[in-house]
């Protein structure tokens, strides 16, 4: 498939949007390129949408696919192959909710949260993105919300206080099963002892799904990082607890994961227990090496980490402002310095 058709845009030289502009945009880092010629490399900052109302957090991306939600309760997603290719509504869907997450082949949206006007775990097909409008929605359940998907399972939390059978829980539903005539019921991955509050609290690779919890009986107690292989999802003594965050509190620490490799934030050693992340840190799930620490402050928030094979990247923020930053990678383990990719008010939500 063609790269993307991108117009020849720097962050540098990118003019800014008047102030009652939204502008929801991209980042492209050349990761073809060996690690020693990273440094000096052209970073490319191209708008995907454009113009109000407002845009929610946490967009999605699959292969050439994107989707976001926009204040107006409507998730919105292009083609980014070509720039010129048209801005699609998708869905209706509350701006404010939780639960969007995007597979190749399925938009899937919901958080019933067991309410009576809450939105069901619906997925929708997306093979043809101009035509996703029109295809019929899939049941999947009634309760709970998406976290995570990989190639086989969407993986959707359930709270404590809601009706589904597993209540307080991780479950999971096969995605090749969507096409049938019947969709299963979820199954249990692993139940939950405490509550978590925040976003990107759980993450899934075609190897491991990740998670947070901790003893509520137990005070002060900090956040644990759990995980699964994929391949023993449903085995009750499969779980492991791979590291403690150092987080306390009600908020959990923002993670992702690629195949093995675990990015997350959290307090630096010296502030365990407390509750502002000032550190990204990579940990391998395989060889339990790490955790490797890729960034820390003394005084300024560092959030929102994501990985892919070449790259680990992260955002630093201060009242006023933010930097999104990247690292190379090369076999698991950071090649590189840190380099700036955008900046500016909002940069990297």
């Amino acid at each position: 498939m063609n790269p993307p058709d991108r117009r020849k845009t720097s962050q540098r030289h990118w003019p800014l949007a008047p102030r009652i502009v939204s502008v929801l945009c991209l980042v492209v880092v050349a990761g073809a390129l060996p690690v020693e010629a990273l440094e000096g490399q052209v970073i490319e900052l191209f708008p995907v949408a454009v113009g109000p109302p407002g845009f929610g957090k946490r967009p999605r991306i699959a292969g050439q696919v994107v989707v976001w939600k926009r204040s107006t309760n409507r998730i919105e997603g292009t083609d980014i192959s070509h720039l010129d290719n048209p801005v699609v509504d998708l869905a209706p869907y509350p701006v404010g909710n939780s639960g969007l997450e995007l597979s190749p082949n399925y938009l899937f949206r919901g958080a019933g949260a067991g309410l009576r006007d809450g939105n069901p775990v619906m997925a929708r097909p997306i093979h043809d993105l101009n035509a996703t409008a029109s295809e019929p929605d899939i049941l999947i359940s009634n309760y709970g919300w998406p976290v995570a998907v990989n190639s086989e399972f969407l993986f959707i939390n359930v709270a404590s206080y809601e009706a589904g059978p597993d209540p307080g829980s991780i479950v999971a539903v096969p995605v090749d099963a969507l096409s049938g005539p019947v969709v299963p019921e979820p199954r249990l991955v692993t139940k939950l002892a405490a509550e978590a509050l925040g976003g990107r609290l759980q993450a899934a690779s075609d190897r491991y799904l990740v998670w947070q919890d901790r003893d509520p009986e137990v005070e002060r107690d900090t956040w644990k990082i759990h995980a699964k292989r994929t391949d023993e999802l449903f085995s009750q003594d499969a779980e492991l607890v791979v590291i403690d965050s150092k987080r306390g509190g009600a908020w959990a620490v923002c993670v992702a994961v690629h195949g093995s490799l675990l990015i997350f934030e959290g307090p630096k050693e010296r502030n365990s227990g407390g509750t502002s992340p000032n550190g990204i840190y990579l940990f391998d799930l395989d060889s339990r090496e790490g955790p490797m620490v890729l960034a820390e402050s003394d005084d300024l928030i560092l959030t929102y980490p994501a990985i892919s094979e070449l790259y680990a990247v992260w955002v630093e923020t201060s009242f006023f402002d933010s930097t999104a930053y990247a690292v190379p990678l090369a076999e698991g383990r950071p090649a590189g310095e840190p380099f700036v990719i955008a900046s500016g008010p909002g940069a990297g939500d």
